[in-house]
């Protein structure tokens, strides 16, 4: 337990006891008016909503499109607002909340362009009054008239409040509190501001930590208000008349899932939740004695984390999404006391005592928030595309938007004439199967004895996965546990897919169709634990993704199966080494580097003919070496290579320099690394004689120091270029390409069909390595490569060394 202490900024305040509760009273208007409802808990404040007794169903009353867009939907009586991108502008959008017509827009301005998801924007609008108060991602706050739409008053966040945008552009929601319309700006003195709601005018301002997407939450204090501000750093609490500081408390938090997109949350009186780091969440406590704060870390524990959706608190509970898993948490022990893959990732809101729930894949669902677990009362199917905003509440109905459209679900009576095409029971899907396993599904189905038929059927495949024809694969697990899913280069990152049980017996399936000459890795989640497939000996590592197929620069290897179909085949040169140990080739060497003030490690693998022979050879450099030497199996790949298709070379393995950013890199390999090679070996010193290579996490920085240094090297070859998903790596690399006006560098990119991508949250390295390729080519290089049917890491890669390194050394 850790405890922090710090001083009342304004000590004319004697708090006799710091007792939060959620603010009652923060909106005098009904509905859902602003970010996370009336109160900024995620909480109506309706009760009756849900007729148990007779049994409900949800239907879609209306749906009307509307461009890409995080936002959410504010309501109040019949007005419905949001924001979103549409025709390549940001608007402002206001509709009919019963009907759905659509009562007037106002255009923001040229969008905030995002290379790594939608470029829609990201705050919520609120409804104060007769006004309409939004945020785009470039900072223009505008006050509308919420009957025409038109313009009240603007302010520029940047230029108005010295604020500082962050990288995504600005995500905050406008929120009202006692009259007074908050707002982080970010800016280095005045991180918060309080405006008069109808001027615009600045009220008050405290504050002075960074500010990424977080947004203030109203909280009662022995019956005053005050304003509950997370930022990067701390947690902070403002007078909401008079804006005065009147204590703070360091949440260490960190990373974006974490302190960057942080909004408390009230879990019962003077106790707060905090969803604070990528990897746990803490419960906090304050109370105050004599003029000072005194903040209390109650708990801290992984049941709730890497998420971005805010949870919301019920009854001495607390409920979020842990990765993609709905999660119950014990308030006061940080326990988990039940955990549901279904309904699947996405948003939720409390309403009347029950979770409604919007996922990722566009499907609605209720539940009770309890903690006896996750029961589904409820379903429809409302999205065909991608969601990314949480529902809203108002007027008994819900209001819900995709990167597509926005809707309007009511809440029926079994017993109220309704729409029965629109709605699901939210039974799990039934995959299709062909052939031989769709027959032995029905034999087991009609088997007295279930087991002896799986069991017999098992010991009849000659290997697992089970491939059937050339392009229907069935991943089958047998054995203990009660929820079983599968993940991994099929499925995508930070996701897994559902396995179905096959009724009265413990063999789980998953089936797909894939293209007949794929080879992909994939594990088995059972109980929300990571596990090889154990009927399949073929294994591998992987550095590209983590736990909960995160994909994270640093990580340990993880353990993970590999299948294949019919077409595809191993490389003949990992399946038969030749010559004696690669090891008698290899040899380790210290440099030390006065770019980077540290010693560098490298290990270089020369020829049998080097010893014999006075000639000068090309050099390969690997960047990211060890892994190339363990996972890559470079070194016997040359050993089989050399001579027959590639000419002899020396091959440079280059440890990966810890902390050393691209520029610095580049300038390592180029005037500590390359010198001592040619010092120390008969190398061909000419750019064409040498080869930069590397994958992934590695790729970038050998692809910008090949072209930082377009003189010295004349080969450059990447594999799975990761950091490109990431603006600042991209516009760097970009700008080094055109700056390096070399159409000479013979270039080799390869990434594979089933490459790292999160479809929900809309990157693909495929795409952006198809996108890098094109800018190439029209910088007049010529590119060899491209897709592959593989998926990402180098048990992928190393499938298409001797193809690169005969394109830069063909044999003589």
């Amino acid at each position: 337990m850790r405890i922090y202490r710090s001083v009342l900024c304004v000590v004319f305040v004697l708090l006799l006891a710091a007792t939060f509760v959620p603010l009652v009273n923060a909106q005098e208007v009904g509905g859902w008016p602003q970010f996370r409802g009336p109160r900024v808990d995620g909480i109506s404040s309706e009760l009756g909503v849900f007729p148990e007794l007779s049994g409900f169903a949800l239907e879609v009353v209306w749906q009307a499109p509307i461009g890409d867009g995080f936002s959410g939907v504010a309501v109040v009586d019949d007005l419905a607002v949001t924001t979103a991108l549409i025709d390549a502008a940001a608007w402002v959008v206001a509709f009919d909340a019963v009907t759905g017509d659509e009562y007037w827009r106002y255009e923001l301005g040229e969008p905030f362009i995002s290379p790594t998801s939608s470029s829609g924007p990201l705050s919520t609008p609120l409804i104060a009054g007769n006004a309409v108060i939004a945020l785009d991602r470039f900072g223009r706050l505008v006050s509308l008239d919420s009957g025409s739409g038109d313009l009240l008053w603007s302010r520029d966040m940047m230029t108005d409040f010295d604020s500082r945008r962050a990288p995504q552009g600005y995500a905050t929601s406008p929120i009202l509190i006692d009259g007074t319309v908050v707002i982080q700006t970010g800016a280095e003195t005045g991180s918060v501001v309080g405006l008069d709601p109808d001027t615009g005018q600045q009220r008050w301002s405290a504050g002075t930590d960074d500010v990424f997407y977080q947004t203030p939450v109203p909280v009662q204090q022995d019956g005053r208000t005050q304003v509950l501000v997370a930022g990067q750093t701390q947690l902070i609490g403002i007078d909401s008349e008079t804006g005065d500081q009147l204590w703070e408390y360091s949440h260490n938090g960190s990373d974006f899932t974490g302190a960057q997109s942080l909004v408390p949350v009230s879990a019962g009186a003077g106790r707060v939740f905090l969803a604070n780091k990528h990897h746990s969440s803490a419960l906090m406590s304050l109370t105050s004695d004599a003029g000072s704060v005194f903040g209390e870390e109650e708990w801290e524990n992984r049941s709730i984390r890497n998420s971005y959706t805010v949870p919301v608190y019920h009854e001495g509970y607390v409920y979020g999404f842990s990765s993609r898993f709905l999660t119950c948490v014990d308030a006061n022990t940080g326990e988990a006391v039940w955990k549901s893959r279904p309904p699947g990732d996405g948003f939720f809101i409390l309403v009347d005592g029950h979770l409604v729930i919007l996922t990722k894949d566009g499907s609605l669902h209720v539940s009770k928030a309890s903690p006896d677990g996750y029961e589904e009362l409820a379903s429809v199917e409302v999205f065909n595309d991608a969601v990314w905003a949480s529902p809203s509440f108002a007027n008994g109905s819900i209001y819900a938007r995709s990167h597509g459209e926005i809707s309007r679900i009511d809440i029926r009576s079994f017993t109220t004439e309704m729409n029965v095409e629109n709605t699901t029971s939210g039974d799990a899907d039934e995959r299709s199967t062909e052939g031989s396993f769709s027959e032995f599904l029905l034999m087991v189905r009609d088997a007295d004895d279930k087991a002896a038929v799986v069991d017999q059927f098992l010991e009849s495949i000659p290997g697992f996965p089970l491939i059937e024809g050339e392009t229907l694969v069935h991943f089958l697990y047998r054995g203990e546990g009660e929820d079983l899913a599968i993940a991994g280069d099929l499925i995508g990152a930070r996701t897994e897919a559902f396995m179905t049980q096959v009724e009265g017996t413990d063999l789980f399936y998953y089936s797909m169709e894939v293209e007949s000459d794929v080879r992909a890795n994939y594990h088995f989640i059972r109980d929300y634990e990571e596990i090889v497939d154990p009927r399949n000996p073929r294994s591998t590592t992987t550095m590209m993704y983590g736990p909960e197929m995160e994909p994270i620069f640093i990580v340990e290897p993880m353990d993970i199966s590999w299948f294949s179909m019919p077409q595809w085949s191993v490389p003949s040169y990992l399946v038969d080494p030749l010559g004696q140990p690669t090891e008698s080739r290899l040899s380790s060497h210290e440099i030390e580097s006065a770019v980077l003030s540290q010693t560098v490690t490298v290990h270089t693998y020369v020829p049998d003919s080097y010893r014999d022979t006075n000639q000068q050879y090309p050099v390969a450099y690997f960047h990211d070496g060890d892994s190339a030497i363990t996972r890559g199996e470079v070194p016997a790949t040359l050993d089989v290579l050399v001579n027959a298709t590639i000419q002899p070379l020396i091959a440079v393995f280059i440890e990966t320099p810890q902390a050393a950013n691209p520029i610095a890199y580049a300038q390592m390999w180029a005037e500590d690394v390359v010198p001592y090679i040619d010092r120390n070996f008969r190398t061909i010193t000419d750019r064409e004689g040498r080869a930069n290579i590397g994958g992934g996490w590695a790729a970038f920085p050998t692809i910008y120091t090949s072209f930082a240094y377009p003189d010295i090297v004349g080969n450059v070859a990447v594999q799975s270029m990761a950091q490109i998903v990431f603006p600042a790596p991209k516009n760097l690399l970009m700008q080094t390409v055109q700056n390096a006006a070399n159409p000479q560098m013979n270039i080799y990119l390869d990434w594979g069909r089933y490459d790292a991508r999160s479809e929900s949250e809309e990157w693909n390295l495929a795409d952006t390595n198809l996108e890098f390729t094109e800018f190439l080519i029209s910088q007049g290089y010529t590119v060899s490569g491209g897709e592959v049917p593989d998926g990402t890491g180098w048990s992928s890669w190393k499938n298409r060394t001797g193809r690169l390194l005969t394109e830069f050394f063909p044999p003589n």
